[in-house]
């Protein structure tokens, strides 16, 4: 996704700047931390950076938010499975109190439900 790759550096600190090597980060690199990192500190930071990135670029949001919609019940959540290695369960609840966008929170309501259902 083009808005991802050109997204403008997003300011980091404690934990999550040490895991990046820098006081900036790319979206795309926050997002791979958010979804990989061994640190549970780690991912709970860079998941609050991403989303923060959402709530304050409409056309980020917009484009995210259309991705979503466009897939099908299962595909969304095989592909958060597969993104999230073994971390589903942990980083939808976080999305859920942190999503300021309503549409975003009822995607996340909805996934977690799956999830926790077996889905």
């Amino acid at each position: 996704m083009e808005l991802v790759t050109d997204h403008a550096p997003i300011a980091v600190e404690g934990r999550l700047a040490d895991a990046v090597g820098a006081k900036t980060a790319s979206l795309a690199e926050l997002l791979d931390l958010g979804l990989h990192h061994e640190d549970p500190i780690v991912r709970a930071q860079a998941l609050r950076a991403d989303v923060a990135a959402l709530a304050d670029d409409p056309a980020l949001r917009s484009a995210a938010l259309a991705e979503l919609n466009r897939l099908d019940d299962g595909a969304l959540r095989a592909l958060l499975r597969g993104a999230a290695s073994g971390h589903a369960e942990e980083l939808v609840p976080q999305i859920l109190t942190q999503a300021r966008a309503d549409e975003l929170r009822v995607k996340a309501s909805w996934l977690l439900q799956q999830l926790r259902n077996g889905g």
